[in-house]
């Protein structure tokens, strides 16, 4: 399966396409699966898909995906603003607003600033990257961070990112649907065939 999926998701089309990309990138896909009797042909790469149930294919997907994760040992750090409630005082009409970035694997928060708005939120994200560590890791951020300059950012530390894309970057939004959906169209029409 994860060969197929490799496969999709670099664009092949049909059996032929997948059995083509298993051959030329038969080192790399060593690199993740043993392949000891090298890349099926196309007729018993359909036939396997076609047995294979969808349920079972997402479990196993959401699996392999967490093994690749803690496997490759990659720190999952968090950035997340949070309100508190209840937080201001008399003299103050808002309540405090904190920008936190939180380590999951190690439990720690590794920075913590103050901002004064929701907006301010993201210039706020982009100091606390500039002060801590993240090369390695996987970043995830709220579609409010989904601005060019701070994917940049991540992306020149050396950092991978999981971010929310929302309707505030509705060009994005766009070309995410209709890539996933191309996908998802073809993995269909290999699962009909």
């Amino acid at each position: 399966m994860f060969f197929v999926i490799s496969a999709i998701a670099s664009g092949c089309e049909g059996w032929q396409d997948i059995e083509l990309f298993g051959k030329d990138k038969l080192d790399w896909l060593r690199k993740h699966r043993r392949f000891e009797h090298g890349i099926p042909r196309r007729h018993t790469i359909a036939r396997i898909l076609r047995s294979v149930v969808a349920k079972s294919l997402l479990e196993a997907l959401a699996l392999w995906i967490n093994e690749q994760r803690t496997t490759q040992n990659k720190p999952i750090i968090v950035f997340d603003g949070k309100v508190l409630r209840g937080s201001y005082r008399n003299d103050k009409k808002t309540a405090l607003q904190l920008v936190t970035a939180y380590d999951t694997e190690r439990g720690l928060v590794q920075s913590q600033k103050k901002t004064e708005s929701k907006n301010g939120e993201i210039n706020v994200v982009r100091q606390i990257l500039d002060v801590i560590n993240v090369k390695g890791s996987v970043i995830t951020i709220d579609a409010l961070h989904c601005q060019r300059d701070t994917l940049e950012k991540i992306a020149e530390r050396k950092a991978h990112i999981v971010v929310q894309v929302k309707n505030n970057q509705p060009k994005l939004r766009a070309a995410v649907v209709e890539q996933f959906q191309a996908v998802l169209m073809q993995v269909k029409a290999l699962l009909r065939n």
